[in-house]
């Protein structure tokens, strides 16, 4: 089993959901964050400022192995907008997975 994290902008979120729809994901965790953009000016009724935390969703999943793949390439053609900031993909494999309600695990309680 795989925990795939990404992060991406807020805006792509529902189109990232519809995406994972289709491969028949529908169970994931949702968060709001804020990553660290390295420093942008703006101007804000006329005051000049430096925003360097921008927002961004969380988003976090638990798959099977041989999905796992498949998830990732629709979450990059889902949420890439070819501009800085799109975001990131991580992976990491899971050695164990319990749901609590019906004690059952690993792929079952996917």
């Amino acid at each position: 089993m795989k925990r795939i994290e990404a992060i991406i902008k807020p805006y792509k979120l529902e189109t990232l959901k519809a995406g994972l729809d289709e491969l028949g994901i529908t169970g994931m965790t949702i968060g709001e964050v804020q990553g660290l953009a390295g420093g942008r000016d703006v101007f804000v009724r006329g005051s000049h400022s430096t925003v360097s935390l921008v927002p961004r969703i969380q988003v976090t999943l638990v798959v099977t192995a041989d999905l796992a793949d498949l998830v990732v390439q629709k979450i990059l053609s889902s949420v890439r907008t070819g501009s800085p900031g799109d975001g990131i993909v991580c992976i990491q494999p899971v050695e164990k997975v319990y749901r609590i309600r019906t004690g059952e695990t690993d792929g079952e309680a996917l």
